[in-house]
């Protein structure tokens, strides 16, 4: 089952997190694309591609992925728990790079943006994980045991 859990991972930091990048990236240039980039959408992704599959998907993987499964694996848990470990690991993860990045504002509240930006994806990746693998590893160890 473990082969299952890697696959599974690794189709959501280099296919999924790229692609979810690719449609807000998109949906932000269409808004704000004639002060930001005066090219088309496909030039931005081209300079940007690079950037997501050597450093965003393989960090996603190390430093959120790898965790949160080595978290859950301890013992069996509930899908709203699965959630709020992935979005914890997603906050420490964003505290630690924003102390390095000075990505924080003043007044401290309108940092709160960032946890409801990766709540969502918290939610999505941890059911994708929970109906996937660890659903399927729960029904397998079920069925051996009777």
């Amino acid at each position: 089952m473990k082969r299952r859990r890697i696959i599974v991972n690794v189709i959501l930091a280099f296919l999924i997190l790229p692609l979810i990048k690719m449609v807000f990236d998109y949906i932000y240039l269409k808004e704000n694309g004639s002060r930001m980039f005066s090219g088309t959408f496909l030039e931005y992704e081209k300079l940007y591609a690079p950037y997501v599959f050597l450093g965003i998907a393989p960090a996603f993987l190390l430093l959120i992925l790898w965790p949160y499964n080595y978290l859950i694996l301890k013992k069996r848990r509930s899908l709203l728990v699965k959630i709020l470990i992935f979005e914890l690991i997603f906050i420490i993860f964003i505290c630690l790079a924003g102390t390095v990045s000075n990505i924080w504002t003043f007044p401290f509240w309108k940092n709160l943006i960032y946890v409801a930006r990766t709540l969502p994806l918290s939610c999505l990746f941890a059911s994708i994980i929970h109906f996937t693998v660890d659903r399927h590893e729960k029904l397998n160890s079920e069925v051996k045991a009777d």
